[in-house]
């Protein structure tokens, strides 16, 4: 993939900042909030959403990734994120979440473009992700600039 270092200036008031471990009860609430009724939800409680976060940052799906991860807060809430992990020795998103009533203005695009200029300063030219097929996020990161790969 190539790596975009321009990222287009976020449109709007976004207070951008790294994720860390305090924000863990939000990135749940935030998780819970936008899988429901979206293609991968299986009607998880707002509670399991933050314990999966929470399982997550502390390597259930290897090591966390801190430096590249990323969220928007408003008014002292997260209304979007980026969650990174180190995945087969290779960054993978582990999820973008995006708040319903915040979909749609570019913030996912924006984390995503950070997270991606975040990793290539590292010295990591490569961002892996696994997207359920009809998925509507699927456009945002072919458009991006993920590719399908071929089934293994």
């Amino acid at each position: 993939m190539t790596i975009n270092t321009s990222i287009r200036p976020p449109s709007g008031d976004w207070n951008i900042h790294p994720v860390t471990t305090a924000d863990i009860s939000q990135l749940g609430a935030l998780m819970y909030d936008a899988y429901v009724g979206a293609i991968d939800y299986e009607g998880e409680t707002r509670e399991q959403a933050e314990s999966e976060i929470k399982s997550k940052m502390e390597g259930k799906y290897g090591p966390f990734l801190y430096s590249p991860s990323f969220c928007i807060s408003q008014d002292g809430k997260i209304v979007s994120a980026t969650l990174l992990t180190m995945w087969q020795d290779k960054p993978l998103l582990a999820q973008a979440l995006t708040h319903p009533a915040h979909q749609g203005k570019g913030m996912a695009r924006c984390l995503i473009e950070k997270s991606i200029t975040a990793l290539a300063k590292e010295g990591n030219p490569e961002l892996r992700l696994v997207v359920t097929e009809g998925n509507p996020a699927q456009r945002l990161y072919e458009s991006i600039g993920f590719k399908i790969l071929p089934p293994c």
